[in-house]
């Protein structure tokens, strides 16, 4: 395919050389009227090539597939996106080890379990003809033997999407270096989503971003950072807030795909915008401002349950209230009613929610409001919906080992 792909430094040099040899121009250097009039003649030589590239890339997008697609990517500046492992910072507070026990030194002659790197298999299912996905520890962890959680890193074992899980999917691991391993008493979960596997991008996904770049360049600066962004691994959404600091500065809050958002996610979307950013503007990739949710209910069933039926009803609830507040946009208000209905609609055996005796549905509504330049936390009780601003969003709270009490009426 045709591209004219010019290099107007060196055609700059080139002809200063003739310049110098085949006429009487001798002052050349820079701030010359001639040198002037050449690199003004060049700039706009190199800005047409670029249109001509722009137009003739447009008229092959169409068609083209594989090794011309990539070709026409280039042209554009657009990398076409290659297969990766899924990685889980210990930060994003997913992956954990936890006991039913009081704490990690009962299972172990009530000293510290030891967990080196890379020495535990994490994986969905012990049915070894059903699909097992695989994950490992990449550091060492430490269990303190007054602790009964701990959060830690770990990665796929496999490139691409077949990587990723929903929450609560990867139950089960292999280590049995510590005292009570023959009753298993060392159990492991992951508490969200995991969607950073990629595969090697397809035809049609590439072509589209190519499509939406070409878009970006003829619509300007807000566009092409939104696309570059949303270009980021574990970014799921951004939302910009003009002119926070005056005028020619905008923030871009991160979504990520974890109700948390990562610091190191803040930094590779700080370098997302500095590839793109126009000179002159201030362009700021900052996380939202983070609102903890606590609930505490009960619920009314509709006839006599077993206490092990119970406990899955309770689980399937707590499941679909957490799934609705992670999955709430930023500046999206939390809506109680609408946790109500979730609640009665996750179980078919559920009657009702809340003390008979109250009007309230919830015995306590609790949120956890961190300050936006500093570490502190104010936690409050509210009786209702929860307004946010424009760069608060709502999370169920990812301090506290309960974050959604639910106790039974009968």
């Amino acid at each position: 395919m045709a591209s004219l792909n010019l290099d107007t430094d060196l055609i700059t040099e080139e002809t200063l050389r003739e310049l110098s040899d085949k006429t009487n121009v001798t002052y050349l250097s820079p701030g010359s009227k001639a040198r002037l009039l050449l690199d003004i003649m060049n700039d706009k030589l190199g800005i047409q090539a670029d249109q001509f590239d722009s137009n003739v890339g447009k008229a092959f997008i169409r068609n083209a597939d594989g090794k011309l697609l990539d070709f026409i990517g280039e042209i554009f500046g657009v990398s076409r996106s290659l297969k990766e492992k899924a990685e889980i910072s210990k930060e994003e507070k997913n992956f954990f080890f936890y006991t039913l026990e009081n704490n990690f030194g009962e299972i172990n002659g009530f000293e510290d379990v030891i967990i080196p790197a890379n020495s535990v298999k994490i994986f969905n299912t012990e049915d070894e003809d059903a699909e097992q996905i695989f994950y490992t520890n990449t550091e060492e962890i430490v269990l303190p033997a007054i602790e009964d959680r701990v959060f830690f890193s770990a990665e796929s074992k496999d490139f691409g999407s077949g990587s990723n899980v929903g929450s609560g999917t990867l139950n089960f691991h292999d280590y049995t270096g510590y005292a009570d391993a023959t009753s298993k008493t060392l159990l492991v979960s992951n508490s969200a989503s995991i969607t950073y596997g990629e595969d090697d991008e397809s035809d049609e996904n590439y072509r589209f971003k190519i499509q939406q770049q070409t878009i970006a360049g003829e619509a300007g600066n807000f566009s092409a950072l939104r696309l570059n962004l949303l270009s980021v691994s574990g970014i799921s959404d951004v939302v910009r807030v003009k002119y926070p600091r005056g005028i020619g500065t905008s923030d871009w809050l991160i979504k990520a795909v974890t109700p948390e958002v990562p610091e190191r996610l803040i930094e590779l979307a700080q370098q997302s915008i500095d590839e793109k950013e126009s000179s002159g503007l201030e362009n700021t990739a900052r996380a939202p401002v983070t609102i903890g949710l606590q609930l505490q209910f009960s619920i009314t069933y509709r006839s006599r349950l077993e206490d092990s039926a119970k406990d899955l009803i309770k689980t399937t609830v707590r499941r679909a209230v957490i799934e609705y507040v992670n999955e709430l946009d930023i500046s999206e208000a939390l809506i109680i009613d609408q946790i109500t209905k979730i609640v009665l609609n996750a179980d078919e055996r559920i009657l009702s929610i809340g003390d008979a005796n109250s009007t309230a549905n919830f015995e306590r509504i609790t949120i956890f409001k961190r300050s936006a330049v500093s570490n502190s936390t104010v936690k409050r009780t509210i009786i209702g919906d929860y307004s946010t601003k424009s760069n608060e969003r709502v999370i169920i709270e990812p301090t506290i080992i309960d974050p959604i009490i639910i106790t039974d009426n009968n």
